[in-house]
């Protein structure tokens, strides 16, 4: 009888925050679900939306910590594919490693790109100050 009391009075307690991981487990199971039902070809864009704005969190990184070297570019380049295999693994699981390695080459340039009209836009706003 006393352990039932200590339940009921562990959920009175504490309803909030267990309502609360209901309800996270739930949107977690749904949108997964959402996500398996999708086609093939729509769960991968999904993915490599997710992976571009990885990779120029990557990107970024790297120009930042090989900044004072010169011509490191390749450095750079080999650090970020380093960085996406160690953190999705599961990319070396794929068939076409020739045609992944190419599609991550141009992501990587996407990248400097768009961090390179960061950098301008932050630096014309500076001037304008």
């Amino acid at each position: 009888m006393k352990s039932i009391m200590n339940l009921a009075k562990f959920l009175y307690e504490n309803w909030t925050v267990i309502l609360i991981l209901v309800s996270l487990v739930i949107g977690i199971v749904k949108k997964t679900i959402d996500f398996k039902s999708q086609p093939r070809e729509k769960q991968v864009k999904a993915i490599k939306t997710i992976l571009k704005n990885t990779m120029l969190d990557y990107v970024t990184n790297a120009e930042v910590e090989y900044s004072e070297w010169r011509k490191s570019g390749d450095i750079k380049r080999s650090q970020v594919i380093k960085k996406i295999y160690e953190d999705y693994p599961v990319l070396s699981k794929v068939v076409d490693q020739k045609g992944l390695e190419e599609w991550i080459d141009d992501t990587i340039d996407e990248s400097l790109d768009s961090l390179r009209d960061i950098i301008e836009e932050i630096d014309n706003k500076t001037d304008v100050e």
